[in-house]
């Protein structure tokens, strides 16, 4: 084992030292939380993107993708070149990190041009791990959308999930059509909508290591396309926009997946998505029936009022023995929110407030602030012991939307010399505790990144974060410290590499990594390289790799050894190898296969 590990640090830092580059994700690899799942915001990246002719619209569909930024692209865009942009997407200034991931991911797309209204895209994929020959252990995913126009979609989802014996875990469908001038949109089938900030209904989770883009807005995508099979709704969707005023309708049947005890009532909802061969199946039926009216009765004001009613049979109970601080019980749930948002200047003011029942309740509003290159926020979130919302988003430090209060305040601005600087300080405490729950009173969460552009090749950066768990002992702190280079090569060859160390506790280590990526006319493909010799899980370090399109993973790695992948696509296929070893971690390996066809 130590000769191994010998060679593979021999081997990656000699890639090192002869192809000096950037990192493979430069502006986005600082601190990332290890809960984002990258398969689920890609999904609403749409294959057949078009860079070129896109509008702010077209732009603010994607995940991640805000007003102000789809403006500096679209300036960028009509005043340099579409090639350039997507060769060089990590040179943006003022990009959060996610948006680096999703323009990442616009790269790796072919654009196509239709030469009829009907217009759609295939992806199939499999995904295999070469330790075990058992079949049941791969994946097989698929996704199927053909449109005409703007005015009708139809997609289909299909995925098996490892250790399922169905042909199909998941199958997931929906039929969208837009009249009047988009005035009018019906979807029926599976959906997922979201609006205000969460509380009641979340398309997707925020990242608040991030700083200051935790405002959510209405989102504009609402059919599903995600591959996660916990949070969609399935039933019709109707939206009607008249003048200043937007309302919406819609309601839901679903058969969901739960633990039962010996009366028959559900004591464990099942929402991750595998299931195995002896796990109950569809034992729980969902009814949702909402409606929600929005009005923009003065410039720069918009606020909204939804309503709620959900229904589960048989009804939720609690369950026994076990020390949660809240469990759901009932079979009928009645919810009312109010959100709005209103701007003056550089201000945003933004809030949503939720009542579930008649005793419980969540709120959370704050304050954005752009100015010039200063941009802050602060916000204020309480969610009351036994608030609970059937598909809720909301920030919550915790994991679950009940028992805490907390303060979230962040800053990012632009310094002298090239110097971008990130902060964010969240500050929680729960509202009660049992006696058998483990759960600190307090917890505190401060990100620091620094980074600087020493030139146009080389960045430096430095990342600080803490995660306090008050009168606990269980204070973790994790230091980090980088340098990048790029290099391109006839505009085709692009030589990367990255260099960083991550401490933790006193006890940290290096991370070295190497890449090549080669852009062709129909072949691309990229090798990375890297090893690493850090001593402990508490100082582990996160990386985003590069997948497949449309895929992407956030993983760690500890203790001493390497690791190599390989991404390449010709045409419409694309194929992923992943190697990884240490003297700490489990041996993995994973091979994927993938195909789009765009026409």
């Amino acid at each position: 084992m130590e000769m191994k590990q010998t060679l593979y640090i021999f081997i990656f830092v000699l890639i090192f030292a002869i192809f000096p580059g950037e990192t493979v994700a430069s502006q986005f690899d600082s601190f990332l939380p290890d809960e984002l799942d990258f398969d689920i915001i890609f999904s609403d990246i749409p294959p057949e993107f078009d860079f070129s002719t896109a509008t702010i619209f077209s732009f603010k569909k994607l995940p991640y993708i805000t007003e102000e930024s789809a403006m500096k692209l679209i300036s960028l865009r009509d005043s340099l070149s579409y090639g350039y942009i997507m060769n060089n997407y990590d040179e943006i200034d003022g990009l959060s990190p996610m948006e680096y991931a999703v323009l990442r991911q616009l790269s790796t797309h072919k654009q196509q041009s239709s030469i009829s209204d009907l217009s759609g895209s295939l992806r199939q994929g499999y995904i295999h791990n070469p330790q075990t020959e058992d079949i049941s252990d791969s994946k097989y995913y698929l996704k199927a959308a053909l449109s005409t126009s703007e005015n009708l979609r139809i997609t289909c989802i299909g995925e098996r999930d490892a250790n399922e014996q169905r042909a199909f875990d998941l199958f997931s469908a929906n039929v969208s059509a837009s009249f009047d001038e988009n005035r009018i949109k019906v979807i029926l089938g599976d959906y997922r909508h979201g609006f205000g900030q969460g509380l009641l209904y979340s398309r997707y989770g925020r990242n608040f290591g991030d700083g200051t883009g935790i405002m959510l807005r209405d989102v504009s995508r609402v059919e599903n396309t995600s591959f996660d099979e916990s949070y969609y709704l399935r039933g019709s969707y109707i939206s009607i926009n008249r003048k200043w005023i937007t309302s919406q309708v819609w309601y839901s049947l679903r058969k969901l997946d739960a633990t039962l005890n010996e009366t028959g009532n559900a004591v464990t909802l099942r929402d991750s998505g595998y299931h195995f061969t002896d796990s109950n199946r569809n034992n729980l039926k969902e009814q949702i029936l909402g409606t929600r009216f929005k009005t923009n009765p003065l410039d720069g004001l918009s606020c909204a009022i939804a309503a709620a009613l959900s229904y589960y049979s048989p009804s939720l109970a609690q369950k026994d023995g076990e020390p949660y601080f809240h469990d759901l019980i009932g079979s009928t749930f009645h919810h009312i929110s109010f959100d709005g948002t209103f701007q003056k200047g550089a201000s945003t003011f933004f809030i949503e407030h939720v009542r579930e029942g008649t005793d419980d309740h969540a709120s959370i509003s704050g304050l954005n602030i752009k100015k010039g290159t200063i941009k802050t926020t602060v916000a204020f979130r309480y969610f009351s012991e036994g608030y609970w919302a059937p598909r809720s988003g909301g920030f919550n430090t915790f994991g679950e939307n009940s028992n805490e209060k907390g303060v979230y305040s962040s800053l990012q601005t632009n310094l002298p010399h090239k110097t971008q600087l990130n902060v964010s300080c969240d500050l929680a405490r729960t509202l009660y505790r049992r006696a058998s729950t483990l759960l600190p009173d307090s917890q505190q969460r401060i990100n620091v990144v620094l980074r600087k552009s020493i030139t146009k090749k080389y960045n430096t950066w430095i990342g600080y974060r803490t995660a306090d768990k008050y009168e606990k002992d269980m204070r973790r702190w994790n230091c980090r410290l980088g340098m990048e280079k790029k290099h391109w090569i006839n505009n085709k060859m692009r030589l990367q590499s990255h260099i960083a160390w991550s401490e933790a506790k006193d006890d940290g280590g290096p991370y070295y990594e190497s890449a090549i990526d080669i852009n062709g006319s129909n072949l691309w493909w990229e090798f990375i390289g890297g090893v690493f010799d850090i001593p402990s899980y508490d100082s582990r370090y996160y990386r985003y790799e590069d997948n497949l399109p449309g895929r992407g993973y956030t993983l760690p790695v500890w203790g001493r050894g390497g690791l190599f992948i390989i991404v390449a696509g010709y045409g419409p296929l694309s194929v992923r190898y992943r190697y990884c070893d240490s003297d700490m971690m489990d041996f993995s390996q994973q091979m994927a296969m993938q195909l789009d066809i765009i026409f």
